[in-house]
């Protein structure tokens, strides 16, 4: 019988040791990335080392993208842009709209056609009141990101089905689509927040329930979503699901 101190220290070794290839099986390939011990303890430099086409965008990005949720140094994305990276990923909800802004400066003396920029929308727990109010939402992370178009734009944190359906979204898509401000759009889905209340007609969905309604709906051209070893078994049902439909997806 372990005491709860002993049982912690399994448990933080679990997650130590079984995160960096659960990553790897998700991320990058599993026979490929999954290195013994003696590789993970040289704290090798992570470097891009390979592109890969992001479903049917047809654009290939690196294996490795920039999350722009907590870093505020411009001149740290400008050197990860210099070693090879061209997929940036950020949000209007991370640092109340300031990571689009950081984005938007460092990215100015790069060829813009070589990055892939995605950007989610503020968390969205309701119904969208109109299409003007999507409309309103991604012309500010245009404006805050510097940049004539956006390569991807997502619902963010999708936490039921009727949101990945909602028709003043999509009617939001096609019209900027068709102004080139938006190429491709998407969803992404870690899970139901602990805050979520269902509607009263609502049934809570899981993770995969969701992203897999996004992919059956068919206008969704890339997902995001979590993946780890408590989520894993959900996450390769709709890795599984978007490669068989051209989907791009990142986790």
């Amino acid at each position: 019988m372990l005491s709860k101190s002993r049982k912690g220290i399994k448990r933080r070794n679990f997650i130590k040791k079984s995160s960096v290839g659960l990553l790897g099986a998700g991320m990058l390939n599993s026979k490929k990335a999954l290195s013994n011990e003696k590789e993970t303890s040289k704290n090798k430099t992570p470097k891009i080392k390979e592109y890969r086409t992001l479903g049917r965008t047809g654009f290939k990005v690196s294996d490795i993208g920039f999350g722009g949720t907590k870093i505020n140094d411009e001149e740290v994305l400008k050197a990860l842009i210099r070693e090879g990276l061209n997929y940036i990923d950020t949000s209007e909800s991370y640092r109340n709209g300031n990571g689009e802004v950081l984005i938007g400066n460092a990215i100015k003396e790069f060829d813009r056609k070589s990055l892939f920029i995605t950007t989610k929308m503020r968390d969205v727990l309701n119904p969208f009141d109109s299409k003007e109010q999507v409309l309103k939402l991604a012309r500010g992370s245009l404006e805050r990101l510097n940049t004539e178009y956006i390569d991807c734009y997502m619902i963010h944190a999708a936490q039921n089905t009727e949101i990945v359906k909602d028709k003043y979204f999509h009617e939001a898509m096609n019209q900027l689509k068709s102004e080139g401000r938006v190429r491709f759009c998407g969803v992404s889905c870690h899970g139901n927040s602990p805050t979520y209340v269902p509607s009263e007609n609502e049934t809570l969905k899981k993770m995969d329930e969701i992203l897999l309604s996004a992919v059956e709906d068919g206008r969704f051209d890339v997902l995001l979503m979590a993946y780890n070893y408590q989520m894993q078994d959900m996450g390769n049902r709709v890795m599984k699901a978007c490669k068989e439909n051209n989907i791009g997806m990142t986790i």
